[in-house]
Parts: C-alpha cells; sequence; structure tokens
C-alpha cells in the first residue's frame, strides 16, 4: 500500500524556455497552448512510464524478504522512518537508491528475537517506510537527481511533435482553435523513445 504524504507541485518534465529553443521560438503568443501541451505530455508519459517522475513524499508498507526490501518508488532520496508494529528500525542503509533497495542486515523477514532475544521461526510481517523519491525536473534546484535526458528529451519531442502536427497529423484527433485545445496521441513516439523506462506494475 502506498500513500503519497506531499504531492509534487511541479510534474512538467520540461520547461517552456527548452521548447521554445527547439522550435525556434522567439514571440510569446504560443506560451499558453505550449504550457498546456507540456503539461499534457508530461502526463502521458506518466501514464506510460507508470511512474511519476517528480520528487515526492510517500508512505509505503511493503512485506519484509530477505536482507532487501524493495520499494515502489525510484530512485530514493531519502528515508525518514521505517517501522514494524510501531517498532523503528535503525540500523538500516539505502542499498541501491535507482532500484529502490534499502538494506538490513538483521534481515526483513520478520523474526521476534530482534525485539525480544527469543529464536522462533521467521514470520513474514509488513513494514511501513516514509521515504522521498524522484528526480529533479528541469528548472528544480535541491537535493536529489536531475530528471534523465531520455525523459526530458522525450517531453520536449512530444510537445515539439504535437505542436507541429495540430494542423495535419493524423493523430490529432480534436481541436478547439478558439482555447487553444489540441488532443495528440504520442503513443508511436513515446514506444520508440521510452520503452526501456516502462515500469512493470
Amino acid at each position: 500500500m502506498i500513500k503519497v504524504l506531499t504531492p509534487a507541485t511541479n510534474r512538467k518534465l520540461a520547461t517552456l524556455s527548452q521548447i521554445k529553443l527547439e522550435l525556434g521560438i522567439e514571440e510569446n503568443d504560443d506560451d499558453n497552448l505550449l504550457n498546456s501541451l507540456i503539461l499534457r505530455m508530461s502526463g502521458k508519459i506518466e501514464d506510460y512510464c507508470h511512474r511519476t517522475f517528480a520528487k515526492q513524499v510517500y508512505e509505503e508498507t511493503v512485506s519484509g524478504k530477505g536482507k532487501i526490501l524493495l520499494l515502489t518508488n525510484i530512485p530514493i532520496i531519502y528515508v525518514t522512518s521505517v517501522t514494524c508494529d510501531g517498532n523503528p528500525i535503525v540500523d538500516y542503509e539505502i542499498y541501491n537508491d535507482e532500484a529502490g533497495e534499502l538494506y538490513w542486515d538483521a534481515g526483513w523477514t520478520w523474526d521476534t528475537s530482534v525485539w525480544w532475544g527469543k529464536a522462533t521461526d521467521n514470520i513474514k510481517q509488513n513494514f511501513t517506510v516514509v521515504y522521498c523519491a524522484g528526480y529533479l525536473l528541469p528548472g528544480e534546484t535541491g537535493d536529489g537527481k536531475p530528471l534523465p535526458s531520455a525523459i526530458e528529451d522525450a517531453c520536449i519531442q512530444c510537445v515539439k511533435e504535437a505542436y507541429l502536427s495540430r494542423r495535419d497529423s493524423l493523430r490529432v484527433t480534436t481541436e478547439r482553435i478558439g482555447n487553444y485545445s489540441v488532443s495528440y496521441d504520442p503513443t508511436p513516439l513515446l514506444d520508440k523513445l521510452l520503452r526501456g523506462w516502462v515500469r512493470i506494475c
């Protein structure tokens, strides 16, 4: 079970300035349209990859097994707490932030001897982890790794193709001139650029 404790305030996978540079646009006439396309294509990329790339704080309950506890959201930036039945665990370490792995030498498969010093058979238990995961999106500063260039480039290319193809592409399904509304299916381009970034659910 996963809960988002602190949602991202920005989920744009590219900036307006990047898009305008790519398109060679200097005027501001289409800024509203381009911002709308950035948001829409960023959402399409998240849906396609089955993951959120922006930094968020999560509370996740995970079943323990072995010495590696696998969290869903990556990369891990920091872990605030790990508990099991209200008991804090402190002697773990982030083993692989990009894979979402926490290492605990005592073993995540629950053993009551961890708490009471009694030798018993291992009993599977759930561990609750509060942690921050995700990337710094373009234009952001702070802790964390920058968004991989492949994701950023995919957003730029999808926005660019949607913008340039809005008059004649067969993949434009709807368009409203008055409020710059356009619908565009980026799936073929995402299949080409981001197939390796899809998370298997």
